[in-house]
């Protein structure tokens, strides 16, 4: 971490390794390093086991790798999935609300509204965004309006930047008639991370500039690329 933010070396970080770290500062915007540090290794073990499974023949040959990522019990990455999931679907529907907002604010929404949404308000957007989030389990625990601000867009705020980044990539993914895909089957994409990087910048500097996000924004977590 440096004052300008997180450096990420891709002559010294392998892929996997660099989409990792994207992807737990997404998740865990406010972690602490034990926390990061734990999903990064989950997330690792993961691009390892979808890389080298039974049917690649480079799974019997030796390879470099860190201890950490092999030794990563079941119960731990079982637990960092679930976080990891459950924070990367509220980070792309915090995205869906930021660009709503942006466009309200730039002037470039459509001219008619869609007809689930009576506005393009903080208020309007978190009453829509409720219906796409699974149905509470127990009675009495309702996602109201309030709590998708506090939850999600609140949460999501110092690393909206780069969920808006992920989400374009997930849009333009689906529209080519691909498949759902999950995020970890995208850490190994070393062009994402070079293109999804600069583009999360991008998106910040127009929030800022914008001021969308009113006086009382976040400083956003910054990502920046170094290469040799």
């Amino acid at each position: 971490m440096t004052e300008d933010g997180i450096e990420i070396d891709l002559s010294k970080t392998r892929s996997f390794e660099a989409g990792a770290i994207v992807m737990t500062i997404l998740a865990l915007p406010d972690g602490d390093e034990e926390a990061r540090g734990g999903m990064i290794f989950s997330l690792c073990h993961l691009a390892l086991r979808d890389q080298y499974g039974p049917e690649n023949p480079d799974s019997v040959r030796e390879q470099l790798l860190k201890p950490v990522y092999a030794f990563r019990t079941e119960a731990e990455i079982r637990r960092d999935l679930r976080t990891f999931d459950r924070r990367v679907r509220d980070r792309l529907i915090a995205a869906d609300m930021a660009f709503a907002l942006l466009k309200k604010k730039t002037g470039t929404l459509p001219p008619k509204l869609p007809k689930d949404l009576n506005s393009f308000s903080l208020n309007a957007l978190s009453a829509r965004a409720a219906r796409f989030l699974p149905k509470p389990r127990t009675p009495g625990d309702e996602r109201d309006q309030g709590n998708i601000e506090t939850r999600i867009w609140r949460t999501s705020l110092p690393v909206i930047h780069l969920a808006m980044s992920l989400a374009t990539f997930t849009q333009a993914w689906h529209r080519q008639g691909q498949d759902k895909v999950h995020p970890v089957r995208l850490l190994r994409q070393p062009d994402l991370i070079r293109w999804l990087i600069p583009d999360a910048n991008t998106n910040a500097d127009l929030i800022e500039r914008s001021g969308v996000l009113g006086e009382k924004m976040p400083r956003l977590i910054r990502l920046r690329l170094v290469t040799a």
